[in-house]
């Protein structure tokens, strides 16, 4: 007997792995560029030069913030990135899609307190466009979490 949910599991794992492998890039990219910084290779003398309306004090906490920032994109992509492989793995076999349940809804939660804390930092300026923006991501960035549950929900059914 075929599982329900598979064909929804199966491409949706696909999409996550496809997504997963560009967030693990990007936070690689961000930790090399963070490292570079705080290696000394970088002259704050030289970013100063280069953005004269930051201090000092400011190019270090955008450096700090993106060093944290791409730790996070790593570990969520790590996540996403296991979660698609579970849901292609676990995809054709029925009753066995508990795990992908499990990072499925790991994944909604995260991408809820990427909308909430999103919200927050772009409400502190109160700028309309990107609170709208970062709203319509993160909400669509709910939709193939969604799906995966969906189609997990539906192996485990059957």
């Amino acid at each position: 007997m075929e599982a329900k949910g598979k064909v929804l599991l199966k491409a949706t794992g696909i999409i996550m792995i496809i997504l997963s492998i560009f967030g693990l890039l990007g936070g690689i990219i961000l930790a090399g560029v963070s490292a570079i910084f705080f290696s000394g290779t970088i002259q704050i003398s030289e970013l100063l030069s280069a953005i004269p309306q930051f201090t000092e004090a400011q190019i270090n906490a955008l450096f700090e913030y993106i060093a944290a920032f791409s730790v996070f994109a790593i570990i969520i992509s790590l996540v996403e990135l296991i979660a698609g492989v579970l849901g292609v793995k676990k995809s054709g076999v029925p009753k066995s899609a508990k795990p992908c349940i499990v990072f499925g809804v790991m994944l909604i939660l995260i991408t809820i307190v990427n909308i909430i804390y999103g919200m927050i930092v772009n409400t502190a300026e109160f700028n309309f466009s990107a609170v709208m923006s970062n709203l319509f991501s993160c909400i669509s960035g709910l939709i193939v979490p969604i799906l995966y549950l969906i189609g997990a929900y539906k192996n485990i059914k059957d």
